[in-house]
Protein backbone atom coordinates (compact mmCIF):
# COMPACT_ATOMS: atom_id res chain seq x y z
CA UNK A 1 0.00 0.00 0.00
CA UNK A 2 1.15 3.52 -1.06
CA UNK A 3 2.56 5.84 1.91
CA UNK A 4 1.61 9.19 2.70
CA UNK A 5 5.16 10.60 1.87
CA UNK A 6 4.70 7.75 -1.93
CA UNK A 7 1.32 9.48 -2.64
CA UNK A 8 2.25 13.00 -2.14
CA UNK A 9 5.51 11.89 -4.92
CA UNK A 10 2.72 10.65 -7.32
CA UNK A 11 0.43 13.76 -6.94
CA UNK A 12 3.74 16.18 -7.63
CA UNK A 13 4.53 14.01 -11.16
CA UNK A 14 0.76 13.75 -11.82
CA UNK A 15 0.53 17.72 -11.32
CA UNK A 16 2.98 18.27 -13.53
CA UNK A 17 1.95 15.96 -16.34
CA UNK A 18 -1.24 17.87 -16.39
CA UNK A 19 0.46 21.16 -16.51
CA UNK A 20 2.49 20.20 -19.33
CA UNK A 21 -0.07 19.03 -21.32
CA UNK A 22 -2.65 21.28 -20.64
CA UNK A 23 -6.77 20.54 -20.16
CA UNK A 24 -7.92 23.44 -21.47
CA UNK A 25 -9.60 23.89 -25.17
CA UNK A 26 -9.54 27.20 -27.16
CA UNK A 27 -6.51 29.02 -27.39
CA UNK A 28 -4.23 27.92 -23.88
CA UNK A 29 -1.44 26.89 -25.94
CA UNK A 30 -0.55 28.99 -28.27
CA UNK A 31 1.95 31.76 -27.70
CA UNK A 32 0.78 34.61 -25.03
CA UNK A 33 0.75 37.99 -26.06
CA UNK A 34 -1.13 41.09 -25.49
CA UNK A 35 -4.05 41.59 -27.04
CA UNK A 36 -4.27 45.01 -26.28
CA UNK A 37 -3.93 46.78 -29.77
CA UNK A 38 -5.88 44.58 -32.05
CA UNK A 39 -8.74 46.74 -32.03
CA UNK A 40 -7.22 50.19 -33.13
CA UNK A 41 -7.56 50.58 -37.00
CA UNK A 42 -6.24 53.90 -36.68
CA UNK A 43 -3.61 55.69 -34.26
CA UNK A 44 -6.00 58.28 -32.16
CA UNK A 45 -3.17 60.54 -30.11
CA UNK A 46 -4.91 63.93 -30.08
CA UNK A 47 -8.33 62.30 -28.05
CA UNK A 48 -9.24 60.92 -25.07
CA UNK A 49 -9.26 57.14 -25.10
CA UNK A 50 -10.65 54.54 -22.59
CA UNK A 51 -9.16 50.97 -22.36
CA UNK A 52 -11.34 48.09 -20.59
CA UNK A 53 -8.58 45.34 -19.44
CA UNK A 54 -9.08 41.86 -18.30
CA UNK A 55 -6.77 39.20 -16.53
CA UNK A 56 -6.45 35.57 -18.57
CA UNK A 57 -3.14 33.76 -18.79
CA UNK A 58 -4.75 30.86 -20.82
CA UNK A 59 -7.07 32.51 -23.59
CA UNK A 60 -6.63 36.25 -24.04
CA UNK A 61 -7.95 36.15 -27.74
CA UNK A 62 -10.86 33.87 -26.12
CA UNK A 63 -10.95 36.72 -23.62
CA UNK A 64 -11.05 39.66 -26.46
CA UNK A 65 -13.65 38.32 -28.20
CA UNK A 66 -16.25 38.19 -25.19
CA UNK A 67 -15.33 42.03 -24.24
CA UNK A 68 -15.33 43.36 -27.61
CA UNK A 69 -19.45 44.03 -28.08
CA UNK A 70 -19.03 46.10 -24.90
CA UNK A 71 -16.43 47.78 -26.02
CA UNK A 72 -18.48 48.73 -28.89
CA UNK A 73 -21.29 49.18 -27.43
CA UNK A 74 -19.38 51.97 -24.67
CA UNK A 75 -17.69 53.47 -28.01
CA UNK A 76 -21.12 54.22 -29.96
CA UNK A 77 -22.74 55.17 -26.61
CA UNK A 78 -19.95 57.73 -26.21
CA UNK A 79 -20.61 59.13 -29.41
CA UNK A 80 -17.13 58.25 -30.16
CA UNK A 81 -14.92 55.77 -33.06
CA UNK A 82 -14.80 52.21 -32.22
CA UNK A 83 -11.09 52.30 -31.82
CA UNK A 84 -10.87 55.02 -29.05
CA UNK A 85 -12.65 52.13 -26.77
CA UNK A 86 -9.93 49.75 -26.59
CA UNK A 87 -8.97 46.04 -25.02
CA UNK A 88 -5.72 44.69 -23.53
CA UNK A 89 -5.68 41.06 -22.10
CA UNK A 90 -2.96 41.06 -19.17
CA UNK A 91 -1.93 37.40 -18.01
CA UNK A 92 -0.93 38.17 -14.55
CA UNK A 93 -2.21 40.17 -11.61
CA UNK A 94 0.98 41.85 -11.19
CA UNK A 95 1.00 43.13 -15.37
CA UNK A 96 -2.85 44.42 -14.39
CA UNK A 97 -1.82 46.53 -11.88
CA UNK A 98 1.35 47.37 -13.71
CA UNK A 99 -0.56 48.84 -16.88
CA UNK A 100 -3.14 51.03 -14.26
CA UNK A 101 -0.30 52.65 -13.02
CA UNK A 102 1.28 54.14 -15.82
CA UNK A 103 -2.61 54.66 -17.14
CA UNK A 104 -2.40 52.04 -20.18
CA UNK A 105 -5.28 50.26 -18.81
CA UNK A 106 -8.87 52.30 -17.02
CA UNK A 107 -11.53 49.88 -16.83
CA UNK A 108 -11.07 46.55 -15.18
CA UNK A 109 -13.49 43.57 -14.60
CA UNK A 110 -12.97 40.79 -12.70
CA UNK A 111 -14.01 38.41 -9.78
CA UNK A 112 -13.79 40.58 -6.20
CA UNK A 113 -10.75 39.14 -5.03
CA UNK A 114 -8.47 39.93 -7.81
CA UNK A 115 -10.22 43.47 -7.81
CA UNK A 116 -9.50 43.93 -4.40
CA UNK A 117 -5.98 43.04 -5.20
CA UNK A 118 -5.14 45.65 -7.78
CA UNK A 119 -6.95 48.06 -6.10
CA UNK A 120 -4.76 47.62 -3.12
CA UNK A 121 -1.98 48.00 -5.22
CA UNK A 122 -2.90 51.04 -7.65
CA UNK A 123 -5.13 53.86 -7.44
CA UNK A 124 -8.48 52.32 -8.47
CA UNK A 125 -12.34 52.53 -7.00
CA UNK A 126 -14.82 49.75 -7.56
CA UNK A 127 -17.61 51.59 -9.29
CA UNK A 128 -20.00 48.69 -10.10
CA UNK A 129 -20.83 44.97 -9.30
CA UNK A 130 -21.98 42.37 -12.17
CA UNK A 131 -23.92 39.52 -11.26
CA UNK A 132 -22.88 35.83 -13.27
CA UNK A 133 -25.91 33.31 -14.01
CA UNK A 134 -28.43 35.85 -12.65
CA UNK A 135 -26.92 35.77 -9.31
CA UNK A 136 -24.94 38.56 -7.29
CA UNK A 137 -23.25 36.22 -4.81
CA UNK A 138 -21.43 33.01 -5.10
CA UNK A 139 -19.31 30.49 -2.38
CA UNK A 140 -17.04 27.85 -3.19
CA UNK A 141 -18.19 24.11 -1.73
CA UNK A 142 -15.63 21.41 -0.46
CA UNK A 143 -15.74 18.24 -2.44
CA UNK A 144 -15.17 14.29 -2.41
CA UNK A 145 -15.92 11.44 -4.21
CA UNK A 146 -18.88 10.11 -3.03
CA UNK A 147 -17.27 6.87 -1.68
CA UNK A 148 -14.65 8.58 0.44
CA UNK A 149 -14.78 8.05 3.88
CA UNK A 150 -14.13 12.09 4.18
CA UNK A 151 -17.28 13.20 5.86
CA UNK A 152 -15.65 16.91 7.07
CA UNK A 153 -12.84 19.43 7.52
CA UNK A 154 -11.49 17.51 10.50
CA UNK A 155 -11.75 14.37 8.44
CA UNK A 156 -8.90 16.51 5.90
CA UNK A 157 -6.19 16.68 8.37
CA UNK A 158 -2.78 15.19 7.45
CA UNK A 159 -4.23 14.81 3.72
CA UNK A 160 -4.16 17.40 0.96
CA UNK A 161 -6.48 18.78 -1.11
CA UNK A 162 -7.19 20.59 -4.22
CA UNK A 163 -7.43 24.29 -4.74
CA UNK A 164 -7.66 26.33 -7.91
CA UNK A 165 -5.10 29.22 -8.16
CA UNK A 166 -3.70 31.20 -5.72
CA UNK A 167 -5.50 34.63 -6.91
CA UNK A 168 -8.76 32.82 -7.41
CA UNK A 169 -11.74 34.33 -5.17
CA UNK A 170 -13.49 30.66 -5.42
CA UNK A 171 -11.04 28.58 -6.28
CA UNK A 172 -8.00 29.71 -2.80
CA UNK A 173 -9.64 32.83 -0.98
CA UNK A 174 -12.85 31.91 0.23
CA UNK A 175 -11.52 27.92 0.50
CA UNK A 176 -8.35 29.40 2.78
CA UNK A 177 -10.08 31.38 4.67
CA UNK A 178 -12.97 29.05 5.52
CA UNK A 179 -10.32 26.30 6.57
CA UNK A 180 -8.25 29.24 8.74
CA UNK A 181 -11.47 30.43 10.54
CA UNK A 182 -12.69 26.45 11.97
CA UNK A 183 -8.86 26.44 13.15
CA UNK A 184 -6.98 24.12 10.70
CA UNK A 185 -3.62 24.60 9.47
CA UNK A 186 -2.45 24.59 5.58
CA UNK A 187 0.55 23.63 4.55
CA UNK A 188 1.14 24.06 0.68
CA UNK A 189 2.77 20.53 -0.24
CA UNK A 190 5.09 22.17 -3.24
CA UNK A 191 6.72 23.49 -0.21
CA UNK A 192 7.58 19.78 1.47
CA UNK A 193 11.24 18.79 0.37
CA UNK A 194 11.88 15.40 -0.29
CA UNK A 195 12.15 13.44 2.64
CA UNK A 196 9.00 15.56 4.19
CA UNK A 197 5.51 13.98 5.28
CA UNK A 198 2.44 15.98 5.59
CA UNK A 199 1.72 17.49 9.54
CA UNK A 200 -1.34 15.30 11.32
CA UNK A 201 -2.29 18.39 12.60
CA UNK A 202 -2.42 20.45 8.93
CA UNK A 203 -4.74 19.94 5.69
CA UNK A 204 -2.09 20.41 2.53
CA UNK A 205 -3.30 21.98 -0.76
CA UNK A 206 -2.09 21.87 -4.04
CA UNK A 207 -3.14 24.13 -7.03
CA UNK A 208 -4.98 22.24 -9.75
CA UNK A 209 -5.42 25.26 -12.28
CA UNK A 210 -9.42 24.56 -12.90
CA UNK A 211 -12.33 22.72 -11.84
CA UNK A 212 -11.47 20.04 -14.78
CA UNK A 213 -8.58 19.20 -12.99
CA UNK A 214 -10.27 19.23 -9.57
CA UNK A 215 -12.59 17.19 -10.34
CA UNK A 216 -10.11 14.55 -12.03
CA UNK A 217 -7.82 14.07 -9.12
CA UNK A 218 -10.40 13.31 -7.28
CA UNK A 219 -11.47 10.61 -9.47
CA UNK A 220 -8.20 9.35 -9.33
CA UNK A 221 -8.10 9.19 -5.61
CA UNK A 222 -5.11 11.62 -6.03
CA UNK A 223 -6.64 14.53 -3.51
CA UNK A 224 -9.11 13.74 -0.37
CA UNK A 225 -11.40 16.99 -1.84
CA UNK A 226 -11.18 19.63 -4.13
CA UNK A 227 -13.26 22.92 -4.71
CA UNK A 228 -15.52 24.58 -6.51
CA UNK A 229 -17.17 27.62 -6.89
CA UNK A 230 -21.81 27.23 -6.44
CA UNK A 231 -21.59 28.58 -10.26
CA UNK A 232 -19.31 25.53 -11.58
CA UNK A 233 -21.35 23.16 -9.65
CA UNK A 234 -24.44 24.30 -11.14
CA UNK A 235 -22.83 23.75 -14.13
CA UNK A 236 -22.01 19.77 -13.69
CA UNK A 237 -23.66 16.81 -15.51
CA UNK A 238 -26.07 15.03 -13.64
CA UNK A 239 -23.36 12.30 -13.58
CA UNK A 240 -21.23 14.24 -11.77
CA UNK A 241 -22.73 15.18 -9.30
CA UNK A 242 -24.02 11.85 -8.30
CA UNK A 243 -20.55 10.74 -8.25
CA UNK A 244 -19.67 13.39 -5.43
CA UNK A 245 -20.62 14.61 -2.43
CA UNK A 246 -20.09 18.48 -0.64
CA UNK A 247 -18.99 18.36 2.68
CA UNK A 248 -18.62 21.99 3.41
CA UNK A 249 -19.39 25.45 2.59
CA UNK A 250 -18.13 29.10 2.40
CA UNK A 251 -20.03 32.12 3.37
CA UNK A 252 -20.99 33.98 0.08
CA UNK A 253 -19.61 37.33 -0.96
CA UNK A 254 -19.88 39.61 -4.52
CA UNK A 255 -18.70 37.41 -7.24
CA UNK A 256 -17.73 40.38 -9.80
CA UNK A 257 -16.88 43.97 -9.41
CA UNK A 258 -15.92 46.58 -12.28
CA UNK A 259 -12.87 49.17 -11.26
CA UNK A 260 -11.89 52.66 -12.50
CA UNK A 261 -8.59 53.67 -12.79
CA UNK A 262 -8.84 57.36 -10.60
CA UNK A 263 -6.76 59.51 -12.72
CA UNK A 264 -9.61 58.87 -15.51
CA UNK A 265 -11.75 62.17 -15.66
CA UNK A 266 -14.84 62.60 -13.13
CA UNK A 267 -16.92 63.62 -15.66
CA UNK A 268 -16.10 60.48 -18.40
CA UNK A 269 -16.31 58.35 -15.02
CA UNK A 270 -20.22 59.35 -14.85
CA UNK A 271 -20.82 58.54 -18.32
CA UNK A 272 -19.24 55.33 -18.11
CA UNK A 273 -21.16 54.14 -15.25
CA UNK A 274 -24.72 55.62 -16.63
CA UNK A 275 -23.62 53.89 -20.30
CA UNK A 276 -23.21 50.52 -18.28
CA UNK A 277 -26.01 50.34 -16.10
CA UNK A 278 -28.59 51.27 -18.78
CA UNK A 279 -27.72 48.13 -21.28
CA UNK A 280 -31.08 46.47 -21.44
CA UNK A 281 -32.25 43.10 -22.67
CA UNK A 282 -31.41 44.10 -26.30
CA UNK A 283 -28.52 44.58 -26.36
CA UNK A 284 -27.49 41.54 -24.17
CA UNK A 285 -29.35 40.05 -27.09
CA UNK A 286 -27.22 41.94 -29.76
CA UNK A 287 -24.14 41.24 -27.73
CA UNK A 288 -25.19 37.11 -27.45
CA UNK A 289 -24.97 36.49 -30.94
CA UNK A 290 -21.52 37.98 -30.96
CA UNK A 291 -20.77 35.00 -28.84
CA UNK A 292 -20.22 37.84 -26.09
CA UNK A 293 -21.30 37.88 -22.19
CA UNK A 294 -24.38 39.31 -21.54
CA UNK A 295 -23.16 42.12 -19.75
CA UNK A 296 -25.00 43.31 -16.60
CA UNK A 297 -23.99 45.85 -14.16
CA UNK A 298 -25.97 46.67 -10.78
CA UNK A 299 -25.11 49.97 -8.66
CA UNK A 300 -23.01 49.12 -5.40
CA UNK A 301 -25.40 49.07 -2.46
CA UNK A 302 -24.94 48.22 1.36
CA UNK A 303 -25.14 44.30 0.15
CA UNK A 304 -21.68 45.47 -2.29
CA UNK A 305 -20.07 47.15 0.78
CA UNK A 306 -20.52 44.11 3.09
CA UNK A 307 -19.37 41.95 0.57
CA UNK A 308 -15.91 44.26 0.34
CA UNK A 309 -15.25 44.63 3.88
CA UNK A 310 -15.63 41.01 4.27
CA UNK A 311 -13.16 39.83 1.49
CA UNK A 312 -10.60 42.78 2.71
CA UNK A 313 -10.95 41.01 6.31
CA UNK A 314 -9.82 37.99 4.50
CA UNK A 315 -7.30 39.35 2.82
CA UNK A 316 -5.96 40.52 5.78
CA UNK A 317 -6.21 37.16 7.71
CA UNK A 318 -4.27 35.05 4.67
CA UNK A 319 -1.66 38.40 4.58
CA UNK A 320 1.19 35.75 5.65
CA UNK A 321 0.16 33.48 2.50
CA UNK A 322 0.16 36.05 0.14
CA UNK A 323 3.09 38.51 1.15
CA UNK A 324 5.84 38.57 -1.41
CA UNK A 325 3.30 37.32 -3.86
CA UNK A 326 2.13 40.78 -5.25
CA UNK A 327 4.42 43.44 -6.29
Amino acid sequence: MATNKDRIQYLMLFIIVLLLSGCDSGDKNKKWNSTGKELSTTEVSDKVTITIGDIDPDTPTNRMKKILPLAQLLARELGWHESRVKIRIVKSIEDATLMIKNNQIDLLMDSSFPILLVQKNSDTKIILELPVMGKRTYKTLFITSKSSAIKSLENLKGKTIALQERYSTSGYLLPAFHIISNGYNLTDVTTLSGGDTMPTDSIGYIFSGDEENTLLLIRKDLVAAGVLSSHDYQQLSEQTKNDIVVIAETQEIPRKFAAIRSGVDEALQEKIIHILLSINDSDRINMGKANSWKWRFVPLDEQSRTGIKAIENMMLVLNPLLENRVE
